[in-house]
Formats: C-alpha cells, structure tokens, sequence
C-alpha cells in the first residue's frame, strides 16, 4: 500500500496490507509527477517509478529510497487518459 503526494514528491507506502506507519518514506520525483510501481528488474521487489508529464519520460528506481533514477525511458508526452489492458 502507498501514498504519493504529488505536491511535494513524499512517498510514503507499507509492505503489508496493514495499519500503521509507513515502513518507508522518502522524497521521489517532483510536484505533478505521476507515480506507478512495479517490479521493473524482475528481483521480486516493487519499487517506484514517476512519469514527469511535462517532458514525457519515466524515471524508475530499483530501490525504495531518496536519490535520483536508476533508468530512464522516455514514453512521449501523454495528453489524455491511458488505458492499460492485462
């Protein structure tokens, strides 16, 4: 479970579907960026990434904590909704 405020880039988020404090917390990204997660390296741990609208791109961390991305991959600018089918 997380939490992304997009105003300051705080990522707050849980291992567990539990109550209590975040089990992780760190500033990734900034204000308007739009966070998804996933397990970009295939090592079984979900980590962050932010798609930064303004310059089409996404930049994916392999780790859960502050710092600047492992990768960067440009996706094009986005100007509508996207829809994602399994």
């Amino acid at each position: 479970i997380g939490l992304h405020r997009e105003s300051t880039g705080l990522v707050y988020f849980r291992n567990t579907n539990s109550t209590g404090v975040a089990d992780f917390q760190f500033i990734y990204g900034n204000p308007g960026d739009k966070l998804v997660a996933g397990d970009w390296d295939g090592d079984g741990t979900d980590t962050v990434a932010v798609y930064r609208p303004s310059d089409g791109r996404f930049y994916i961390k392999l780790q859960n904590r502050q710092g600047v991305a492992d990768v960067v991959i440009y996706a094009g600018k986005m100007t509508g909704a996207v829809t994602v089918s399994p």
